[in-house]
């Protein structure tokens, strides 16, 4: 029996292939040994991520399609601001009316009475309409800022799978704390705590390329201006006129 086993393990040694089979065998049957019955195998790890980031304020404020929504929202502002003008002048005119040495001498009259109303009547519509335009101009900045926003998300989405990124991140590294001596530290904890990004090194920031990318598809859409359209209009200053609705962009 000893010769027949011995002869029989010299010519399965004598075949590398043979040899490989028995190997493997040997293998699989003690990884099954030392997995418990019933338990699958750990997954392989994950494969490293290729990251990305971006600069979303930059990126928006290099939007030409904001400078285009913000000048056209721009023109509807100043509409807005002559009808509030020719409200305030109106206001003027009755108050000068019933001044002191004006057409309208003081005392008990008709026409006194009239100016009066008409005095009340126009500061009340002055005041709702400036409030009615101020609403109505802040919403439509702010659906300029979600839909752009809309898209740069899109933008992004459609850019990392052509490029191959795994994840985009919000660079919040231009976030800076307040200078010394100049918040407590109830106010510095919530601003340390928001912050993601602590250390990036360069060429991760994609933010110049995305704004060259929704630029152009941007400025490959964007209807050519009309012979007669004006141009737009420069920026509006920090400080509304009065009477303006606030918050102009910029």
């Amino acid at each position: 029996m000893n010769y027949y086993a011995a002869s029989l393990r010299r010519r399965l040694f004598r075949s590398p292939l043979a040899a490989a089979a028995l190997i493997g065998a040997c293998l699989v049957a003690g990884a099954a040994l030392r997995s418990p019955a019933g338990v699958a195998p750990v997954p392989p790890p994950p494969q490293p991520a290729t990251i990305a980031l971006v600069d979303l304020a930059k990126l928006m404020n290099g939007l030409h399609e904001l400078k285009d929504r913000n000048d056209k929202n721009q023109v509807q502002g100043q509409r807005m601001q002559d009808e509030l003008t020719r409200l305030s002048d109106q206001i003027e005119a009755l108050k000068k009316d019933l001044s002191p040495g004006g057409p309208i001498p003081d005392g008990p009259s008709e026409r006194r009475t009239e100016a009066q109303a008409q005095l009340f009547q126009k500061s009340a519509l002055l005041k709702a309409t400036k409030d009615s335009y101020q609403a109505v101009y802040d919403m439509r900045r702010g659906n300029i800022v979600h839909e752009l926003y809309d898209k740069i998300t899109l933008a992004i989405d459609a850019f990392a799978k052509r490029e191959g990124y795994d994840l985009v991140l919000l660079d919040d590294r231009a976030i800076e704390l307040p200078p010394f001596n100049a918040a407590m530290a109830g106010e510095l904890n919530p601003v340390i705590e928001k912050k993601r990004i602590l250390f990036a090194r360069d060429g991760m920031d994609v933010t110049d390329r995305l704004v060259t990318v929704m630029n152009n598809q941007f400025d490959a859409t964007a209807p050519a201006p009309l012979p007669g359209d004006k141009p737009a209009p420069a920026p509006a200053p920090t400080t509304p006129p009065s009477g303006a609705p606030k918050g102009n962009p910029k």
